[in-house]
């Protein structure tokens, strides 16, 4: 009897233990959602609201003018939205292409592009059309992924029933997980303000600078990819205590990533001008466009070192301190920028340049931390020779 009331005790207790961990774990996550939901949140707000209103600051409620911009943006020729959509669907038919051989899930690819063209061309919706054909195949992936791990007889099979929350790896993830995601979303921030100051300087501007930045985007995803390369790799090898091949890993990250970007960015500015007529062909606005280019696309070589540097840290569970340094670096430099500068010229070209001012700063910074906290030297301790790793798989 005193058995099974100890058993039934320990038995109540594990069943509070796992009501308090979800019960946290629900709280966390509806707080990311609501962060992450806020700034669409803001976006649909301002749509509402005239030019007047959006100066004076934000406001929760919403204004009345939707039908009157969205009329003006209809009118406007400078803002080709159609023409925008069917730009859109070229990238989207390139991107499901370019899937077929780098991506087991090309039927999301595929199923994007056939959506956004029944929702476009058949069912003329504009840009909520895409939007739509967007997360219906996205949900599509999500439900290939969920089947594939259900099905699989590999070590990633999922058990629905078996699903814990461990606090343990929950604490790592969240330590790991959130500076980073506070990092990527510290650009939405600063890019949020820089757009309200490209916005004051008219609709030849506000067009030029949307079509700069979808060529943009080509740069970035490049750079980006050798950031995560390597915080996998750092990752990888840190956990298996391979110290050495971690920082070999961040000299190749670096210099396979400036040589991939340089040639990126020199086919980008060589084409660039008949590049900016694709999405738009007004003259003047290819001509303010190109200086966007010209200005950014270089920068994104000091993007690429912050970024690959942020990822070496990162790897080595030193999430924090990278999300501080963008956050002066990226926020800080901009947002003093268009406070106390682009008031005094206000010009395209100075706002522009804030763009390699703040990634150069940024990237100063990122050196210093990694300078600072020397991750490799200070876990060579845990340096792990070839024999004794395979002596300890073995064992």
């Amino acid at each position: 009897m005193t058995t099974q009331a100890v058993r039934d005790k320990g038995a109540e207790q594990s069943k509070h233990e796992l009501l308090t961990r979800r019960i946290v774990s629900y709280l966390v996550l509806a707080i990311l959602c609501f962060l992450c939901l806020f700034f669409f949140y803001v976006l649909l707000i301002n749509a509402t609201r005239n030019h007047y209103q959006i100066q004076r600051g934000f406001s929760f409620l919403p204004g009345k003018s939707f039908t009157t911009n969205l009329k003006n943006v209809l009118a406007d020729a400078n803002i080709p939205i159609l023409s925008g959509i069917k730009n859109s669907l070229l990238v989207a038919a390139l991107s499901a292409a370019l899937s077929i051989y780098f991506s087991a899930l090309t039927a999301s690819g595929v199923l994007n592009v056939i959506l956004n063209l029944f929702f476009v061309a058949a069912l003329h919706m504009s840009v909520d059309g895409v939007a739509i054909a967007t997360v219906l195949s996205n949900a599509v992936s999500a439900a290939i992924l969920w089947g594939f791990l259900l099905k699989t007889d590999k070590v990633i099979r999922l058990e629905p029933k078996k699903l814990r929350i461990d606090g343990l790896c929950l604490r790592q993830i969240l330590r790991i997980g959130v500076p980073a995601g506070v990092q990527s979303a510290m650009f939405s921030i600063a890019n949020i303000v820089i757009q309200g100051a490209i916005n004051s300087l008219g609709t030849v501007v506000m067009a030029a600078s949307s079509a700069a930045y979808n060529i943009e985007v080509i740069t970035y995803d490049i750079l980006n990819s050798f950031s995560q390369a390597c915080t996998t790799f750092v990752g990888q090898n840190f956990g298996a205590g391979k110290i050495k091949r971690c920082k070999k890993t961040l000299l190749l990250c670096l210099l396979e990533g400036i040589i991939s970007l340089g040639v990126a960015i020199a086919l980008i500015l060589f084409f660039g001008k008949s590049l900016l007529t694709i999405f738009n062909g007004d003259p003047q606005v290819v001509e303010t466009g190109y200086i966007r280019l010209m200005l950014i696309m270089p920068s994104h070589l000091f993007s690429l070192c912050y970024e690959v540097l942020s990822g070496y840290l990162r790897g080595f569970e030193i999430s924090l301190p990278p999300a501080v340094l963008t956050m002066l670096g990226v926020c800080g430099v901009r947002l003093s920028w268009l406070r106390w500068v682009f008031p005094q010229y206000k010009t395209f070209m100075n706002i522009m340049l804030v763009f390699p001012i703040s990634l150069a700063a940024t990237a100063l910074l990122m050196l210093a931390a990694v300078l600072y906290f020397r991750p490799s030297r200070r876990y060579a301790h845990l340096q792990k020779s070839d024999g004794a790793a395979s002596a300890k798989i073995e064992g």
